[in-house]
């Protein structure tokens, strides 16, 4: 029985993996940095080899936790998994020179501008380690091309304004700016302390300055001082009504605390100044808390023109509110991710017809998706007790992406299921050619040698299983199981 809970546990995981990579991505985008931190984590040990998951992790290191140090390590992996990526290579540079690591730096951003001679941003943080290391003049040189090619194009042109002249003039600056200056740079290096005085003195001295309330209430967020973000974010809001970030940070808070009237509100008039997709999905969010399923369906589908990054949040809330509100929607290659995350609702309230219906929609749409086909046949072992069909589709699975182990691990236990013992040690088999260190699959042929009367064999492989995982081994020994 304990077995049996694992085994359950473990599809369970892999099946939810492309759902946690968008809730990974929701969670970045919307700065909730724990939740964010610990989803790509979980994922990353399931999808060591993912490159896009290592430089969101890089992302999220560097925007949310200000740890450049662990930032520049994940886009150092993302970039040697991908080494002609332009986005990776440029995190990677920007990263390493936010740690003052400048002759590393610069050899990234040389390796950018080889790839592409026309990178300005690659020329302008460049020029920036040049000038931290006193090299003046080729600072300027690479000014002057980042100037001509952009994007950073006033940043550069100021430089070279000010550095091209002889004598340069000194700009001067009143006590706010310099304390403004001084607090974003702690704040960026992660010095949160320095920068909560200083924040803190700006306030002092301009009672309505939004952004040294609203960075306040960042800083309490990082320690999870809920109720003083709260503060600080309304004295933000109170301060500038026009700032959307504002109220989208307190509406998350709201949020974090049930409060979803509250949050509604806030999201709300945040859609009023500037409307964007993740806005709408957050509200819509409040809705289905509210049990307001209709207008939950109609802001989620209102996000979906926008294009920044919030579509695939989108479907997955989709998933669930279609089947509690029953509209029926065109599905096209654009949308037809919804399909598989309303499956996956349906799947938990135990509709398997719904569920199957689905995968079958999105397959004719897409019907080279190795990971439909997978969901689908063992929809149809584990809950239809259909094994024959079941196989149909984990065979379509391995077409599709041969060398996949979980596919051939899930098709071995239906061979087994049905007493094909030969077929199912095959596919153990290569469960082992594919993971040396899978235990799942020793354990399993052992199971098919044990029933092929091949004891030896089997306790052999027993024993591997019990060398490569010893939880697999908790009350018995290799030589019980063979009992």
């Amino acid at each position: 029985m304990q077995d049996d809970r694992k085994k359950e546990a473990e599809r369970s995981a892999e099946r939810n993996a492309s759902y946690q990579l968008s809730d990974c991505e929701g969670f970045y985008y919307r700065k909730m940095k724990k939740e964010a931190s610990e989803c790509v984590t979980s994922l990353l040990e399931r999808e060591p080899g993912n490159e896009p998951l290592y430089y969101l992790a890089g992302q999220i290191a560097e925007k949310l936790e200000y740890d450049f140090n662990s930032a520049s390590n994940y886009y150092g992996v993302a970039v040697s998994k991908n080494p002609e990526n332009q986005k990776y290579i440029l995190s990677f540079g920007t990263s390493l020179f936010m740690q003052r690591r400048y002759d590393t730096a610069i050899a990234v951003f040389s390796k950018l501008i080889e790839i592409n001679s026309a990178h300005g941003e690659a020329y302008y943080y460049r020029g920036l380690c040049l000038e931290s290391m006193g090299n003046r003049e080729k600072a300027i040189e690479d000014m002057q091309l980042a100037a001509l090619y952009g994007p950073k194009i006033d940043e550069a042109r100021a430089f070279v304004e000010k550095y091209g002249r002889r004598e340069p003039q000194k700009p001067t600056i009143d006590k706010i700016e310099q304390l403004e200056i001084l607090a974003n740079d702690n704040f960026q290096l992660g010095r949160i302390a320095e920068a909560e005085k200083q924040y803190q003195e700006i306030t002092t001295l301009n009672p309505k300055h939004d952004r040294a309330w609203y960075q306040l209430g960042e800083i309490s967020m990082g320690r999870n001082d809920i109720e003083q973000a709260l503060r600080y974010y309304s004295q933000a809001i109170d301060s500038n009504k026009e700032n959307d970030e504002y109220l989208l940070r307190r509406g998350f808070v709201y949020k974090k605390m049930n409060k979803f009237e509250l949050a509604e509100k806030d999201y709300s008039q945040a859609i009023l100044i500037k409307p964007k997709g993740y806005s709408y999905i957050d509200r819509a969010r409040c809705y289905k808390e509210l049990k307001e399923y209709k207008k939950s369906e109609q802001d989620l589908l209102a996000s979906l023109q926008y294009k920044d990054g919030s579509a695939n949040s989108a479907f997955v809330e989709l998933g669930v509110i279609l089947p509690k509100t029953g509209t029926k929607i065109k599905f096209t290659p654009e949308n037809k991710q919804i399909l598989l995350y309303r499956a996956f609702e349906y799947f938990n309230q135990g509709k398997f017809d719904l569920a199957k219906n689905d995968y079958q929609v999105f397959l004719k749409i897409d019907p080279d998706n190795d990971d439909a086909y997978h969901r689908l046949g063992m929809l149809l072992f584990e809950k239809m007790k259909n094994t024959d069909e079941a196989i149909l589709n984990l065979s379509k699975a391995i077409e599709k992406k041969n060398g996949k182990n979980v596919y051939y691990l899930d098709r071995g236990r239906m061979y087994f299921a049905k007493n094909d013992f030969l077929k199912a040690k095959d596919d153990f088999s290569k469960v082992i050619e594919l993971s040396p260190n899978n235990g799942w699959g020793f354990l399993h042929r052992g199971d098919c040698y044990k029933k092929l009367g091949q004891k030896d064999l089997a306790l052999e492989d027993y024993k591997k299983a019990k060398q490569v995982d010893q939880s697999l081994f908790h009350t018995v020994q290799p030589e019980d199981m063979l009992k």
